[in-house]
């Protein structure tokens, strides 16, 4: 709880996450540093599409244990990931807005 993993980006690949248990506090970023919040978990049971090219992370919001199921629309490549990173620190983004 309360640390933030973030930020990465695939090129082909889209991720869908629902969150199982618990509650998550993730954020999406275009290259122009546009941000959004979206807040999932015990009372928003969606799933959040999240196509390539858009950063994103996550922060587990409250004490309890987080559970994420996370589907991805091609395989993981060991020798050749479809991933780029970039730190909290590097995107500007300050994570500790309140939440809703």
């Amino acid at each position: 709880p309360g640390r933030v993993v973030a930020w990465h980006r695939h090129q082909k690949q889209t991720d869908h996450w629902f969150v199982i248990k618990g509650n998550l506090k993730v954020g999406l970023l275009d290259d122009d540093g546009n941000h959004k919040w979206v807040y999932l978990g015990d009372n928003d049971r969606r799933v959040l599409s999240i196509p390539p090219g858009v950063w994103h992370g996550y922060m587990v919001m409250g004490d309890e244990e987080t559970i994420l199921m996370y589907y991805i629309t091609s395989k993981y490549d060991e020798k050749n990931p479809d991933e780029e990173r970039m730190t909290p620190e590097e995107s500007g983004v300050d994570w500790a807005v309140p939440v809703k």
